[in-house]
């Protein structure tokens, strides 16, 4: 991560096919906002962003810049120069070395693709080498076995335990350790 005097801390990774840029208020969009309305749906649970607005979301955007236990990246096909989703790590815990993954693949034409495997692993090997994270823990709906299967091929091990959401919708707990 290097400082740009105009923008503050700057941060790209870039994979075969993909920039993973630190979030910024630029990418809020409509079409953003609506990527979060369709992913609550698709796992049929109710989140926060239900009724959020745009100035909620660059508010919540806002919120993470600059925090040290927050890794927000925008991931940017590479190829196009297009926001297609982000990868966020909330939080970031250097003093156990674990950090709570969540990603959003928000342009559909690019689920099934590889790009959560592609990203997981860039931003993982990032973390391990900048902030010391050897274990990555994510929740995921059994009622998507695609991203289940995603998480596997990169690694990631299903726990034993459910985890019962607010909604009480089950999830699985899945973790990654490196």
């Amino acid at each position: 991560m290097s400082v740009s005097p105009e923008r503050g801390p700057v941060l790209a990774l870039r994979t075969p096919r993909f920039w993973l840029r630190l979030m910024n208020l630029s990418v809020v969009s409509q079409q953003y906002l609506d990527w979060i309305h369709v992913a609550s749906e698709f796992i049929n649970v109710k989140t926060p962003h239900d009724n959020q607005r745009l100035d909620d979301l660059r508010a919540y955007i806002a919120a993470r810049e600059g925090r040290h236990d927050v890794l927000f990246l925008a991931i940017v096909n590479a190829e196009s120069g297009k926001h297609i989703g982000n990868i966020k790590y909330e939080s970031v815990d250097v003093q156990t070395g674990v950090a709570v993954m969540g990603i959003l693949v928000g342009d559909q034409a690019f689920r099934g693709k590889g790009l959560a495997g592609e990203v997981l692993l860039a931003t993982a090997g990032w973390l391990k080498i900048h902030r010391a994270i050897h274990t990555i823990v994510l929740g995921v709906s059994v009622k998507n076995p695609a991203a289940i299967c995603a998480y596997e091929k990169v690694g990631f091990v299903l726990e034993d335990k459910l985890l019962v959401v607010k909604s009480h919708l089950d999830q699985v707990l899945m973790v990654k350790r490196q």
